[in-house]
């Protein structure tokens, strides 16, 4: 529903804006609703099908939802994957091959050394899709094995994830 009610707002904008390109995600299907007047390029990340409901009322949407990111896909002038990985996983939901892989960040080194130290750093947005959940769950385990190591966790909203963690590993991560 936030898709068709965005639509409105959405024409409007790029109206004003007039970009030569548009850029979507294929989450949440937004690029299904909008009007063909710009050249559209989908950018590939998670799709709903690789995410676990986390109630029963957002498992029914899940294959509505698939065909809103199907159709914004399918629509697409180009479509471009953060990540083989997500290609791949992608095309056979979508029925389309990504024709460009484009990282987010940095590329690796193509040698990878041990690495120094015993800190871990998490940057990303703070939700379930992105495993922090798994990472605060793991982290006691990972204290108990390197007690000098310290968990730096960057993104927005952290507040609610600090009541989750066991006292003992408090002093060890920095939100």
């Amino acid at each position: 529903a936030r898709a068709w009610w965005t639509k409105a707002w959405l024409a409007r904008t790029l109206s004003d804006l007039a970009p030569d390109v548009v850029e979507v995600p294929n989450w949440g299907g937004l690029g299904a609703f909008l009007p063909n007047s710009w050249p559209l390029v989908v950018r590939l990340s998670t799709s709903v099908m690789h995410q676990r409901p986390r109630n029963s009322w957002r498992g029914h949407l899940q294959a509505f939802h698939l065909r809103l990111e199907r159709a914004t896909v399918r629509k697409a002038h180009v479509v471009i994957a953060n990540s083989a990985a997500i290609a791949q996983s992608c095309a056979p939901l979508y029925g389309r091959m990504a024709q460009r892989i484009i990282p987010h960040a940095f590329p690796s080194p193509a040698i990878v050394t041990a690495p120094q130290g015993t800190d871990v750093v998490f940057v990303g947005r703070l939700e379930h899709r992105k495993g922090i959940d798994v990472l605060l769950r793991a982290w006691p385990a990972v204290q108990r094995a390197f007690s000098a190591s310290t968990l730096h966790v960057v993104g927005h909203d952290y507040r609610h994830l600090a009541g989750h963690l066991p006292a003992s590993v408090v002093p060890h991560v920095v939100f």
